[in-house]
């Protein structure tokens, strides 16, 4: 019998070994509790059982089921599973994870949804699964909105911890081998890959960025020694070759990351996301002489006038600088541009295509990881822009599932929208690297791929988004492997 259950939904993008991570969100969550609770932890992503392991545990009226949504069609699976649990148990139902963090009022306002866990559950779970144990009110849980009596109830915000107190990931309660997957559609040679945070919030101040509004753009890093111990104790124990490092912002203290650097001595491979002006801070030769082979940074968009309108705080110059940086050196850059922001007109979205190409014509190395369309993101600076160029958020749960990055809803696209999809549906092909690392088991000669890259990169030069044969054909393929 688990007191606890902790169920991971389904996204909508899941592709095992290649996108499903370990849940390292309700894994967390799982660690402060696992102490002087029976916890469950169900991922509906990867197992064929689910229905029938949750129905099982239902019956044993657990205190509580916790989920956690990231929004858009994540939440959708997340209200099946929820109204699950409602008609076979007597369970809370809790709702975690940025969906619940950046929207509270909607998401308490559900019925099927009893409590609301607002920010690092960390702070929040033992005090929660305490107060349901004993029948104490909730009131007094710090970092929660619930319902009593049909009426919402507000908390005070929990305590921000030092992340060198939250304790070790409790491994056990999932089969880690089941996520040990690869990176080959950046670095073949990632193939045993497990992820890790060592850091919890940026302290920059994008404004389509969830991360300042729940982080109040503050930094909190672990510290080398904690962060060295743990890492190689994960990357032993699981054999791995690699490590994805998923904090926000890898680079915000660089000094500590070159230090980090120097005590992997490449025992392992490793990736991470960062700014592209903290990569001209930082030592990347040190960095790669310690296992760095892969770094994603989020380029968002070549027109400095959009930048300054992210207050992205880089400019162009400077992205340009750490390019020719990384192509001093063997690291992958694998770069993330955003389509479609308010106010953006197509000449913003050519000189964001333009600055791609020079990207990788720079670096021989350099990947597109991605073009995606802004998504209006409750809690950001630019929600609030948005809503001044017409955008109408939905009322209900049910209205942001369709919200993603593959989204084309917002109104001031709607002239454009055949040109996003066209250069969304072919960011992945203009390099011609990625595109080959993901196929590399079908044998297909390199100069196939080759071919493909240097069609696309020729369109791309031509401003060519015509709603070709090859795209509808990248359209069906898309939505056959990506549907709710």
């Amino acid at each position: 019998m688990s007191d606890i259950v902790l169920v991971y939904p389904k996204t909508g993008f899941d592709i095992k070994k290649t996108t499903v991570d370990l849940p390292l969100g309700i894994l967390s969550t799982a660690a402060v509790l696992v102490d002087s609770y029976k916890v469950k932890v169900i991922d509906q992503r990867i197992n064929p059982d689910w229905e029938k392991e949750l129905k099982k545990e239902l019956k044993k009226e657990p205190k509580f089921v916790a989920l956690s949504s990231m929004g858009g069609t994540q939440i959708g699976y997340a209200l099946e599973l929820s109204k699950m649990v409602k008609e076979n148990s007597n369970a809370k139902v809790v709702w975690g994870g940025l969906q619940a963090t950046l929207l509270p009022e909607p998401t308490i306002q559900h019925p099927m949804v009893d409590v609301v866990a607002i920010g690092e559950a960390e702070g929040i779970m033992q005090d929660l699964a305490n107060t349901l144990s004993n029948g104490s009110n909730l009131s007094n849980v710090k970092g929660i909105f619930f319902k009593e009596q049909e009426k919402v109830v507000r908390n005070l915000p929990a305590e921000v911890l030092d992340v060198n107190t939250f304790p070790e990931i409790p491994y056990d309660l999932v089969d880690v081998e089941e996520y040990i997957g690869s990176r080959s559609m950046t670095v073949p040679q990632m193939k045993r890959t497990l992820p890790f945070v060592t850091s919890r919030g940026c302290p920059y101040q994008c404004t389509f960025c969830c991360v300042p509004g729940y982080a109040k753009r503050r930094w909190r890093g672990m510290s080398v020694d904690l962060t060295h111990q743990r890492v190689m104790e994960m990357v032993e124990r699981f054999k791995l070759d690699s490590v994805v490092f998923h904090d926000e912002n890898f680079l915000s203290n660089p000094k500590r990351a070159e230090e980090l650097a120097k005590k992997f001595k490449r025992n392992f491979l490793w990736s991470i996301q960062a700014r592209m002006d903290n990569i001209n801070r930082t030592d990347m030769e040190t960095l790669e002489k310690g296992g760095l082979v892969h770094v994603q940074p989020g380029i968002e968009s070549g027109s400095e006038r959009i930048l300054k309108l992210m207050k992205k705080d880089e400019t162009k110059e400077q992205m340009l600088e750490a390019n020719r940086k990384l192509a001093k050196t063997s690291i992958i850059p694998a770069y993330n541009f955003m389509m479609g922001f308010p106010t953006e007109t197509l000449q913003d979205t050519y000189e964001t295509v333009d600055f791609a190409l020079q990207l990788i014509k720079e670096n021989p190395n350099a990947m597109i990881a991605g073009f995606y369309v802004y998504m209006p993101t409750g809690g950001t600076e630019a929600f609030e822009l948005a809503l001044q160029h017409g955008f109408q958020p939905p009322t209900t749960l049910e209205g942001w599932v369709t919200f993603n990055r593959q989204h084309q809803d917002t109104p001031w696209i709607q002239d454009k929208v055949a040109t996003l999809n066209n250069v969304m549906l072919t960011s992945k092909l203009v390099d011609g690297k990625r595109f080959s690392n993901m196929f590399q088991k079908f044998h297909i000669p390199e100069a196939v791929y080759q071919m493909v890259g240097a069609y696309y990169r020729r369109k791309w030069r031509q401003h060519n988004f015509r709603d070709t044969l090859d795209i509808k054909a990248l359209r069906s393929i898309s939505r056959m492997l990506f549907t709710y």
